[in-house]
């Protein structure tokens, strides 16, 4: 009887030991159907999510609707540029043919700065429809070789000359509408008897500067040269230089109001000025100290 109980509870423990692993067995198949269901469910969520996002297929009526909208927005947020403004533009007169100057237009420019009979007219020319804003000195051999003989019926003369007189856009206490252009001075100077000043070295060196320059920083006969002058434009030479031409030794002046002048000289030239002057053995006393 003992052995047969032993071997009833042997028996019944194997049972009880397969019973448990069965319910093992089942509980582990149900919890692996479980995570199967639960991530089948996850994936539909995440792709119901996903197509939420994407919006409506490309075609359909929503997507259609969406787009419309979508135009309208846009449309009544552009924004729209202010207008641009009329920019004038200039005349290109390089182009424009070399023509001669009436003779009428000279009584005025060869009074006011007292230009001898030998001046040479006929060789200032100016462009065609160019109202003579700028008179150009053309040489003698250029004028009678080429353009006498009809070179601009052939061929396009984009540049020729220097600039002899520029005409000035505002007239301010100034009866003269034309000024004297320190391109073509050397070319003037022979000829002029008025509005035209020696100065010595130092008066002439204070002369050559940009800005407004008083009369206070000039020797005294120089100032009493300048004082009377009226305004407008003039010209101040080298002592010793006045015939030189190669040399160059002129610059061109504006008589202002008051008693102050300014220098029409580009600034490159000034630099050249200077550094002849300083060829010629001149040291400022501005250098000096």
């Amino acid at each position: 009887e003992k052995m047969n109980a032993m071997a009833r509870e042997s028996k019944g423990g194997v049972d009880v030991e397969v019973h448990l692993e069965k319910d093992h067995d089942d509980i582990s198949e149900e919890e692996r159907d479980k995570s199967n269901t639960d991530g089948e469910g996850k994936d539909k969520n995440e792709s119901q999510i996903e197509s939420s996002n994407a919006g409506p297929s490309k075609g359909s009526e929503d997507y259609n609707n969406k787009r419309s909208d979508i135009g309208k927005n846009e449309g009544e947020s552009k924004i729209e540029r202010a207008p641009r403004g009329k920019h004038i533009k200039k005349t290109d007169l390089s182009n424009e043919n070399f023509v001669p100057i009436s003779d009428d237009f000279w009584p005025a420019i060869v009074e006011h700065f007292g230009l001898t009979p030998a001046f040479p007219k006929q060789q200032y020319m100016s462009r065609a429809r160019g109202e003579s804003k700028v008179l150009y000195f053309i040489s003698r051999s250029i004028k009678e070789n080429l353009i006498d003989r009809g070179i601009q019926d052939r061929i396009t003369v984009i540049n020729s000359g220097l600039k002899g007189f520029e005409r000035q856009n505002i007239l301010r206490d100034c009866d003269m509408s034309y000024r004297v252009a320190q391109e073509g001075i050397q070319f003037l100077i022979p000829y002029m008897t008025k509005r035209i000043f020696n100065a010595s070295i130092d008066d002439f060196h204070k002369c050559v500067r940009t800005g407004l320059i008083k009369f206070d920083g000039f020797s005294e006969s120089f100032r009493k040269v300048l004082e009377p002058l009226e305004p407008g434009s003039f010209v101040v030479v080298l002592e010793g230089y006045e015939k030189d031409i190669v040399k160059k030794m002129f610059v061109v002046m504006w008589r202002c109001r008051g008693v102050a002048m300014n220098c029409l000289v580009a600034k490159v030239e000034m630099e050249a000025i200077i550094a002849k002057l300083r060829a010629l053995g001149y040291v400022g006393k501005e250098s000096q100290q």
